[in-house]
């Protein structure tokens, strides 16, 4: 049977975090997915991890690469599903549920993408922690106000790739935002908000590794507005979008969930 929905995991050196999220991907209770594992050429166990332990894994690459989503790309090229999901190689999912809802959610044939929310999976003893709420993406133009969908948690119809193209791999940091401001902004795609957190992320990242990568991950953004040619006031996104990153964080001395 051909599977409904494919989750992609780029993985590079990943063996310490990679097992958890696999299970989190063997658990889940719907089950027609396929999983696509392409690996940046690691130098320790993270591929036969994935051949080891995931139960729905179809396809498995490894080889050099030029970044993350160039292997993302890649993933997609081999995805047979009709629903598009990305399970980075640090995250997991955060219920066994995450897969159900995805599907009943393109039940409805006019939805293109969805999305849902994040946890910040941080040390407990951090104080502050952080939680991306979703739902403070409502329309397309929440992207002028410094807004974006939590990129981790979006399922895609495959054919919105065909019909407006991949990731742009020039931007090394921000493909994920310029993508989905292609996608949402430029081309107006129907989406959908689910109220549920679906990823439990660990912080970090490529644009979570410090003031040389926020610099270059401002730029890219940018360049991503100029690219689509939506004008901004570069200082007034910027106070906005650093106002809603704010927003995230919370006062806790245990896990949110």
């Amino acid at each position: 049977m051909k599977p409904r929905i494919s989750i992609i995991t780029p993985t590079l050196n990943s063996q310490k975090t990679l097992p958890s999220t696999i299970d989190s991907l063997n658990n889940q209770k719907f089950k027609n997915f396929e999983h696509i594992v392409i690996d940046g050429s690691s130098n320790d166990d993270s591929c036969n991890i994935a051949k080891q332990k995931s139960k729905n894994l179809t396809y498995i690459y490894s080889g050099k690469d030029n970044g993350l989503y160039y292997a993302i790309n890649h993933g997609i090229e081999q995805a047979s599903g009709e629903i598009i999901g990305i399970l980075n190689s640090d995250d997991q999912y955060h219920s066994n549920e995450v897969l159900s809802q995805v599907n009943d959610i393109f039940e409805d044939e006019s939805i293109a993408l969805c999305f849902a929310n994040i946890f910040y999976d941080y040390n407990k003893k951090r104080i502050f922690k952080r939680f991306w709420n979703g739902k403070k993406f409502q329309n397309a133009s929440d992207f002028l106000n410094g807004n974006s969908p939590p990129h981790p948690t979006v399922f895609v119809r495959r054919e919105i790739y065909e019909h407006f193209g991949k990731f742009d791999t020039k931007y090394r940091i921000s493909a994920d935002f310029e993508i989905l401001l292609r996608f949402l902004f430029v081309n107006k795609i129907k989406f959908l908000y689910k109220n549920e957190t679906w990823v439990k992320m660990k912080h970090g990242g490529i644009s979570g590794r410090g003031g040389i990568s926020l610099i270059k991950q401002n730029l890219e953004v940018i360049d991503a507005f100029n690219k689509n040619q939506i004008k901004i006031n570069i200082f007034i996104f910027f106070l906005r979008k650093t106002f809603v990153r704010l927003t995230q964080f919370r006062l806790s001395f245990t896990d949110f969930f």
